[in-house]
């Protein structure tokens, strides 16, 4: 008389079962950009900002394009080529020449692009004896400060000098005093300077960290700690810093750590040494977080001390073939682990030169705001929701099981 209806019921819990658990498995994205569109069909690139990187796994997979009928559209993730800094020589204008009867010729030079410099370059006639060269530095070209004093160089058949060791600067104006008490005054052919650069096209500039420091004096050991921190985690692949020191005669070794967050331990990350004649930069392979420090061993060294510190993202793109004026949007960030499960298009042949779309206004996905703060308490929440209903779905089966197996044998009473 009931089995009719009970075995409905149970038909219906087992799906529901079924349905609960799908839910409880399907994997949650947290943000989600505005819609953006194309003017052209056809594969375009997808650049992502930092935003966006950031809140992604280390293999860019939590991320997905969805079309006007909420289908996931193929792509393929690619990032812009990291660039080695080159090095590149540039002329400084000389903007006056002083020369002084038995004392010393003076050569001042207009740093135009207020450019750091921390080195010259001399080209000059073919000279005999010994010179000396004073270098100072004023942003008035009245106030002059010492950037290095007592070059010697020597005369003979080298036509070409670099001068290092400068006081690191921006100074307006640089002077150039050359002595002329023994020998007749220096023909200077130009005033130059070399600098290590690198394309900066491609990488992002990210936010400016807080900086703190702190010495610690020991007794074989003057360490110095250089914290430096975000709003929230990021990707970092170039790290440009300006060190300062009174001293350009010793190397420094650094230890770069990192730690997960505020409550945590400074984990090592790589060390490097560091002389003040080098180029400041650190190219690093995708490091992440939101906590960094400098550990500098001083030793019995002049202290160092850190002056500015600039990070930069490698640019990132995804690559899709879009149909014009259909409005799309990206979902990203949760729990999802695996790149799509769709036939790669890298076997079609894409275009070398793609038109570049930029998805702005970044938002969590259910809210109206564009905060992106702290995830922490919404991955909490999707995490205890899957486990949630994960729990009642096996709960329900194995209910369901049990009423169908204790229908067709009594053995199974017991359980109730």
């Amino acid at each position: 008389m009931y089995a009719t209806p009970l075995r409905f019921v149970y038909i219906v819990l087992f799906f529901f079962s079924l349905l609960i658990w799908q839910q409880a498995k399907a994997q949650h994205f947290l943000y989600e950009s505005d819609k953006f569109s194309v003017a052209r069909s056809g594969y375009h690139k997808i650049e992502l900002n930092s935003q966006i990187v950031n809140r992604l796994n280390a293999s860019l997979a939590n991320i997905r394009i969805y079309d006007p009928k909420e289908q996931e559209i193929q792509y393929v993730v690619q990032s812009s080529n990291p660039i080695s800094p080159s090095i590149q020589k540039i002329a400084l204008e000389i903007y006056q020449k002083n020369q002084k009867t038995g004392c010393c010729t003076e050569w001042i030079m207009v740093n135009a692009k207020e450019l750091t410099i921390d080195n010259l370059l001399l080209e000059v006639n073919p000279f005999e004896g010994q010179k000396t060269i004073d270098i100072s530095g004023s942003q008035d070209h009245q106030q002059w400060f010492v950037l290095k004093d007592t070059f010697k160089i020597a005369g003979g058949k080298q036509t070409h000098f670099k001068l290092t060791g400068l006081k690191r600067n921006d100074y307006k104006y640089i002077r150039v005093r050359i002595d002329d008490f023994d020998t007749p005054p220096l023909a200077i052919q130009q005033i130059g300077m070399e600098t290590s650069l690198f394309v900066k096209e491609s990488y992002n500039l990210l936010p400016q960290p807080t900086i703190t420091q702190t010495t610690f004096i020991q007794q074989a050991d003057s360490i110095t700690y250089v914290d430096f921190s975000f709003e929230e985690r990021q990707y970092i692949n170039w790290l440009d810093f300006q060190f300062v020191t009174k001293t350009t005669n010793y190397a420094y070794n650094i230890e770069l750590q990192t730690k997960k967050d505020s409550l945590g331990f400074f984990e090592h990350s790589q060390t490097f040494q560091y002389t003040p004649e080098q180029a400041n930069y650190l190219v690093l392979p995708k490091l992440y977080g939101q906590y960094f420090r400098f550990k500098i061993h001083n030793y019995k060294q002049p202290r160092l001390r850190v002056a500015n510190i600039q990070p930069y993202q490698l640019k990132y793109y995804l690559i899709a073939n879009l149909e014009a004026n259909q409005p799309y949007l990206l979902r990203f960030g949760g729990e999802h682990r695996h790149l799509p499960t769709q036939q790669p298009i890298v076997s079609v042949q894409i275009p070398d030169s793609l038109e570049i779309v930029y998805p702005d206004h970044i938002k969590m996905i259910g809210s109206q705001t564009h905060n992106l703060e702290a995830n922490i308490e919404n991955i909490a929440f999707f995490s205890l929701q899957n486990l949630f209903l994960g729990g009642l779905s096996l709960v329900l089966v194995v209910l369901v099981v049990l009423f169908m197996l204790r229908r067709r044998n009594r053995i199974f009473r017991s359980f109730f």
